[in-house]
Formats: structure tokens, sequence, C-alpha cells
């Protein structure tokens, strides 16, 4: 489980189960794939975007909440490894500017670094 608020929660399980809680108790997230989710988390300054991983490199970004109201889009990303993802964390980072000056030169918000890792020692750092 991991939530932006007490009336902002997701978890996830098996079968592909990702579950959300707002204001008016759970509702189920259509779209992901039918295998075990393992671990969910989400950027502080985007209460729309939340991150997934699972079995069998399953690494997933799903936008649209926090209601879902407008339904969800999930997006599987090209994972590097085969391996059961068991863990995911991130945190906000300065973006790069583009023309190479810093990012408080550009007036960028920062964006999100996420780690995800699982069995024989796998390690993913994103994106």
């Amino acid at each position: 489980m991991w939530g932006h608020a007490a009336d902002d929660v997701y978890a996830v399980g098996v079968n592909g189960t990702l579950l959300h809680r707002g204001g008016g108790g759970w509702s189920e997230v259509e779209g992901a794939p039918r295998q075990l989710l393992r671990e969910v988390w989400g950027p502080a300054n985007d209460r729309s975007t939340v991150y997934v991983v699972g079995w069998d490199g399953l690494l997933m970004r799903v936008r649209g909440g926090p209601s879902f109201s407008r339904g969800a889009a999930v997006e599987l990303a090209g994972c590097v490894t085969r391996n059961r993802l068991e863990a995911l964390w991130g945190t906000l980072v300065a973006a790069p500017a583009p023309d190479g000056g810093g990012p408080a030169d550009a007036g960028l918000p920062p964006v999100p670094k996420a780690w995800a890792v699982g069995v024989s020692g796998t390690l993913i750092v994103g994106p």
C-alpha cells in the first residue's frame, strides 16, 4: 500500500489487483496485467500518477487519479529484465535544463526518479 493522504491510498495484489481509496471508499482501477503486483508509489507533486512493479519484470505507470472517474491510462514500460520486481521507491529530483544550465535557471519543476529492486540482485533506476 501507498498513499498521498488518508483519502488517496493505493493497494496492489494478486492477479493484477490495483485498488484506490478515495473519499468515497475503495474502487478497482482496471487495466493492469493479470499477474502479481508487488509495490506502488507516486510522486508527491503529481496526484494523478502512480508507478507499479510486479513479477516478470512488470513496470507500469498508471495515470488518471486520484478519482479515476474518467478511467485510468495504464502504460507498460519496456523493462530490461524478466526477473520479479519486489519493491519500488522514489523521490523528486531537479530536472535538467534543456540548455545545459541549472534547473532553477529554466524554472522547471522537479521530476520523479524511482528505484525498483527484485530477485537475483536486480536494480533498475529510472527514468
